[in-house]
């Protein structure tokens, strides 16, 4: 039951981490980039929070060094702890084996001197001194010896005592480094989780350089200048009305807060199809973005369009595979990737997508043309739409 509820809590952090970034970005920008000089100093946010990420590693990476140092030396003091127990118990075993030999010892001794045999005897041993001071000598003799073995039990009877109370004290310190062996393993796990998802986070921005450098590339290369206006560098096609991006389906979950859980769903989800299944183009226009193996998403799809002389960028999420490039042309007739969603697909690296269950198409559209990077995932999300040109919840189509 504990590693249910610790891969519970994997599951549910890494996801939280996930959707933090992909629906709450860390920057946040009034209007999309209308320049290359913006596109730039979206490229500069980026870098910078590539290194706060670099910088938030190294300080976690600091913090699992020392939990695994705290584990470490608790386990040491166990096992110095517990080697001691085990001496205690041998000196107590040793103690009483040494005061069973001295009451042997004195027994002995005493019959020696026949002194345990009857009453008379005992007498007889003093009385039958040929002088007071060997009477004396006498007594003072026996006294000496019963006085040493006295003192000798009573000193190993109380070693016996030292060494018992230890047992418990080292017993309740171990008692105490467990829990702390647990506190500290609990912490190297929760610490382990967030490296993860750092790494995954810095994975992405990673990701979202390569593509901003792209995306800059591009419009360097059909701009005259880096002040140019965007729009009127760019000669990408057109289309007068929207197609479905699935020759058949259905959506099983609609646009907008959803009563069930009350969150908002950002898109609509096209289900109906099998894994490997094509998706389209949805209408004529360019990529701007590609993301792979998002933890919240899999494999994405940004594609800017213009329909009916308005500008809108279209989103393909849960693919099982992208078959476009950055900036490349699409027409309606563009295979831009296949049905993926099972988190636990074996086409998946480890079921990366823990936002998928069940093959579908997350497809979204918002009005304005933004790259979705960190700065300005706000904006395409502030500027969603219900997708246009789809039936009810439910009900199938057969046709583009």
């Amino acid at each position: 039951m504990r590693k249910y509820f610790v891969g519970l809590f994997r599951v549910t952090f890494a996801f939280l981490i996930a959707f933090s970034y992909l629906f709450s970005p860390l920057t946040v920008h009034a209007k999309e980039a209308t320049t290359i000089l913006e596109l730039k100093d979206h490229l500069a946010e980026l870098e910078a929070e590539k290194t706060r990420q670099a910088n938030a590693k190294k300080q976690t990476q600091s913090e699992i060094n020392q939990s695994k140092s705290n584990i470490y030396n608790a386990y040491q003091e166990k096992e110095k702890n517990i080697q001691e127990v085990e001496d205690a118990k041998n000196k107590v075993t040793e103690a009483e084996e040494a005061i069973k030999q001295a009451s042997e010892d004195i027994d002995n001794m005493l019959r020696y001197y026949q002194l345990t045999r009857n009453g008379n005897d005992y007498m007889e041993y003093f009385s039958d001194s040929s002088s007071i001071t060997e009477m004396i000598m006498r007594m003072k003799s026996v006294e000496s010896i019963t006085k040493y073995y006295d003192n000798k039990i009573k000193s190993l009877q109380n070693l016996i005592v030292e060494k018992q109370n230890r047992q418990v004290e080292l017993e309740e310190a171990n008692k105490q480094l467990d829990g702390n062996i647990n506190k500290f393993s609990n912490a190297l796990s929760t610490l382990n989780d967030k490296m993860a998802a750092i790494d995954e986070i810095s994975e992405d921005i990673d990701t979202q350089i390569a593509a901003q450098k792209s995306v800059i590339k591009y419009y360097q290369s059909i701009c005259d200048s880096e002040t140019q206006k965007l729009s009127t560098c760019t000669s990408d096609p057109q289309s007068f009305g929207w197609v479905k991006p699935t020759v058949k389906g259905r959506i099983s979950s609609g646009f907008g807060y959803r009563s069930f859980d009350s969150s908002f769903h950002p898109g609509i989800d096209i289900a109906g199809n099998n894994e490997g299944t094509p998706e389209y183009a949805t209408a004529a226009g360019r990529v701007a973005a590609i993301t792979y193996k998002s933890s919240c998403g899999g494999n994405m799809v940004y594609i800017h369009v213009t329909v009916n002389g308005k500008r809108y960028t279209v989103q393909y999420a849960h693919m099982l595979d992208i078959k476009v490039k950055l900036n490349q042309i699409v027409t309606t007739d563009t295979v831009v990737g296949t049905v993926g969603g099972y988190s636990t697909s074996k086409y998946y690296s480890g079921g990366y997508d823990t936002c998928a269950y069940g093959a579908h198409l997350h497809y979204g559209v918002a009005t304005g043309w933004y790259h979705v990077d960190y700065s300005s995932w706000n904006q395409f999300v502030a500027h969603l739409i219900n997708p246009p040109g789809f039936p009810s919840t439910g009900v199938w189509w057969y046709k583009r």
